[in-house]
């Protein structure tokens, strides 16, 4: 096969490769070892070591990072310059604080994923939902799982399936306290919009969200992860 020589082609058959990979992936069924083991396997040949981008730090490889290029400042600054909502919020709320307040109220023995649940937002930016899962955001979610895996792997951060689905439950009834706290009744009157979030995603956790700065969700967010790897103080 020759060499892709424009900008296109190689868009092109990346595409492709992963188009072919997906359905190779959906074939898994093994155990969570193998399964991370096999897919970074298919995955490396779509991963860019050419996509670089600077850092607080340093620099990383968000397409094809490894573990000794994610730096837990780095995932601070991102975070906490990070937006929810794209920043369409009453006041600023980043990431940085969300990620605090979901690993709060995840059972203790899942709170270190819940800390670093949204770290791939640091490199990768944040989506929102409505967007992040069309068809046409594929490729954003295979760089999300590809990263998160490395991040994951950094941290010795080992997740199951319940880790994953006790995650993902704080993070959907969050979004209950969140859009009843910060959404503007310009958007959406809130006695029409709170009932409706809170039949799909509730109960709400009740948690109040203080809208910190960002200099205050970064130091905070630092002040929790080392209360969370006490062993990355000690390195």
């Amino acid at each position: 096969m020759s060499e892709p020589n424009t900008i296109q082609e190689i868009v092109d058959r990346q595409t492709a490769r992963i188009m072919e990979l997906e359905d190779k992936v959906r074939e898994l069924h093994t155990e969570n070892e193998e399964c991370f083991r096999r897919l970074a396997e298919f995955e490396a040949p779509i991963a860019d070591p050419a996509a670089l981008m600077w850092t607080l730090t340093g620099r990383v490889h968000p397409l094809a990072a490894t573990p000794s290029e994610i730096r837990i400042r780095d995932v601070a600054r991102g975070l906490s310059t990070k937006l929810r909502y794209n920043g369409h919020t009453i006041v600023p709320y980043t990431v940085a604080e969300h990620s605090v307040i979901v690993s709060m109220y995840v059972p203790p023995e899942y709170a270190r994923q819940g800390l670093l649940h949204d770290a791939t937002e640091a490199y990768l930016g944040d989506m929102i939902r409505p967007i992040k899962y069309r068809p046409i955001m594929r490729g954003y979610r295979e760089a999300e799982a590809r990263l998160e895996g490395v991040i994951f792997e950094r941290f010795n951060i080992r997740p199951t399936d319940d880790s994953f689905s006790a995650v993902k439950r704080v993070d959907d009834r969050i979004l209950c306290d969140e859009i009843a706290q910060l959404i503007s009744d310009v958007a959406e009157p809130w006695d029409e919009r709170v009932p409706r979030t809170l039949e799909k995603f509730g109960p709400a956790l009740g948690a109040s969200i203080p809208c910190l700065s960002q200099r205050d969700a970064e130091y905070v967010f630092l002040s929790r992860f080392a209360e969370l790897f006490p062993e990355e103080l000690a390195a």
